[in-house]
């Protein structure tokens, strides 16, 4: 099953954790040395917080014409192929 780049864009609308779970996963890869270990997981936690702070329901502003997009946005689509 290909999961097309729509779908991740709204799964992270209804579950933005599929981006602490991602740094997690890296975290605890055996090609990842010990300081991006623990980046990953702040990284992870620091997500959580933020999720925590203002809500999973969460809209953005919509970005202004020729904007580039967030890094977020960003990976979500490049995490769909």
């Amino acid at each position: 099953m290909r999961v097309r780049k729509t779908d991740i864009v709204a799964s992270t609308k209804r579950s933005p954790g599929i981006f602490f779970d991602m740094y997690e996963g890296w975290a605890q890869s055996d090609r990842v040395n010990s300081v991006n270990v623990a980046s990953l997981q702040g990284w992870a936690d620091g997500l959580r917080s933020l999720v925590e702070v203002v809500g999973a329901d969460y809209i953005p502003p919509k970005a202004s014409p020729g904007a580039p997009v967030s890094l977020i946005k960003f990976m979500a689509i490049k995490m769909g192929g």
